[in-house]
């Protein structure tokens, strides 16, 4: 049974810390006015580029630690059958909250209101559901299934059917060209338009499944030594792979050369932005869990102890923020980031969007250590 102690689990924590605090940078970015995917702007400015391109590694983590986290988890159950019941309910609950709260949190208004974005929440519901059938096989074969499915999942796209659903104007509507969008086509509008697949389910579900079955090496004992030398492979894989013949991803985008070097594709996660976010993540990893008695270790442990609680209150805050500023700025109410962006010359600087998701971050900080004191009551009682 892997019996995790609290120096074990403190690099895990701390690093899905750190993912969370990376995202507010992110979110803070989009409801100030800026543009919600500046690698895909011809002549991207480094500073705003590397503003977003440091927050790509907050998706990969999250889905990767969830599978981990899974994986621990079913150490600790009696039964396959427990960790799978587990695994339905909390997916469905996500997704529930995905399509509720969240979309609330993201709009301020009803889902039946305006666009539905399917995102991160969305995935990682579905990614479990989908794992719960996959423990079953044992880890053994689920790196056989999901290993490929990471590398390779970018060759769906030369399959007929995708290629007939990327072919489609318009919005979507047929039964099967929705569902496979929603598995693995994203930014389509589908259902009358009202949904916008963001986050598919395919390459995440690998990415989950993947993380379940590092699980047991990430909680023993050689553990920082897998996660440092995986995390260095990976990241060797990326620079030697990196726009060489073996490399698909051939984002198109005019910039400088070491932009384009890095500028991977996201939607969905080509196998080089996966190599990209989850090597130096696993280096940090490694480094993280030397120091679990650390300040800055144990600060951002408590952001990764609560994630689902810290998620839904930072898009709240990050929000109203946002409404305000924007408000001052243009005059008028911007309640979503998936409208019309504000005029130009109205969206906030990039010294503006730092200082308010630093003070963001460290307004949420005393709540999340609040909630996690909370939760620890709970656990013991």
């Amino acid at each position: 049974m892997l019996t995790g102690s609290k120096s074990r689990l403190a690099g895990i924590d701390a690093l899905r810390g750190v993912a969370m605090v990376l995202m507010v940078l992110d979110h803070v970015r989009d409801f100030m006015g800026r543009s919600a995917a500046p690698e895909l702007i011809p002549h991207v400015d480094a500073p705003l580029f590397l503003t977003r391109w440091v927050t790509h590694f907050c998706a990969p983590v999250f889905v990767l630690l969830a599978g981990v986290g899974a994986g621990l988890y079913g150490s600790r159950v009696e039964s396959r059958g427990a960790l799978a019941r587990f695994l339905v309910t909390r997916g469905l609950w996500l997704v529930l909250l995905e399509l509720t709260l969240v979309h609330v949190a993201w709009n301020f208004a009803l889902p039946s209101n305006g666009l539905v974005a399917l995102q991160v929440i969305w995935a990682l519901g579905w990614s479990m559901v989908l794992l719960a059938g996959l423990v079953w096989l044992g880890r053994g074969a689920i790196l056989v299934l999901c290993l490929p499915l990471l590398a390779f999942h970018e060759q769906l796209a030369h399959t007929a059917i995708e290629q007939a659903v990327r072919s489609t104007s318009g919005v979507l509507t047929e039964p099967g060209a929705v569902l496979w969008s929603i598995l693995h086509v994203e930014f389509r509008p589908v259902l009358r338009g009202n949904v916008l697949v963001l986050y598919t389910v395919v390459p995440w579900c690998a990415l989950m499944g993947f993380g379940y079955a590092l699980a047991p090496a990430l909680a023993g004992g050689a553990r920082r030594r897998v996660a440092l030398g995986l995390g260095m492979v990976l990241i060797a894989a990326f620079v030697l792979l990196r726009r060489g013949p073996l490399d698909p991803d051939r984002t198109p985008v005019a910039a400088a050369p070491w932009i384009e070097f890095l500028n991977c594709s996201k939607y969905p996660p080509s196998v080089m932005f996966l190599l990209m976010t989850l090597g130096p993540a696993l280096v940090g990893l490694a480094l993280l869990d030397r120091l679990p008695e650390a300040r800055v270790t144990r600060w951002l442990a408590t952001f990764g102890r609560v994630p689902l609680f810290f998620y839904v209150l930072h898009l709240f805050v990050a929000h109203a923020v946002g409404v305000v500023f924007l408000r001052a700025t243009t005059g008028a109410w911007h309640s979503s980031v998936f409208t019309a962006a504000p005029p130009p010359g109205t969206q906030a600087s990039l010294p503006a969007i730092y200082m308010t998701w630093a003070g963001v971050v460290c307004s949420l900080y005393p709540v999340c250590r609040w909630f996690m004191a909370v939760k620890a009551r709970h656990r013991g009682a």
